[in-house]
């Protein structure tokens, strides 16, 4: 034969369990703001190797006679670049 509960055992588990289910949706909530907070970072900082490479890749050049416009002032040609979306 199991022992009895204590009277309003109910009750005081409700609560507990409101208790704790509150405590765990603030954290769900604080982990989701953070890592929208991380995702917009790693946006901007994507987007700003890109525009490097972009810019960079504007800036070398060669014509006919060798290097021409800004590649001739010392930029040399872009290397490769992979950029990976996934987590």
């Amino acid at each position: 034969m199991s022992p009895r509960p204590w009277p309003g055992w109910r009750r005081t588990l409700r609560a507990e369990l409101k208790a704790k289910t509150a405590e765990f949706q603030k954290t769900l909530a604080e982990n989701e703001a953070r890592l929208r907070a991380a995702k917009e970072v790693n946006a901007r900082v994507l987007r700003a190797i890109a525009d490097a490479v972009a810019e960079s890749q504007k800036r070398a050049g060669y014509s006919k006679s060798g290097a021409s416009g800004e590649a001739s002032k010392g930029a040399g040609p872009a290397g490769p670049v992979a950029l990976d979306r996934t987590l």
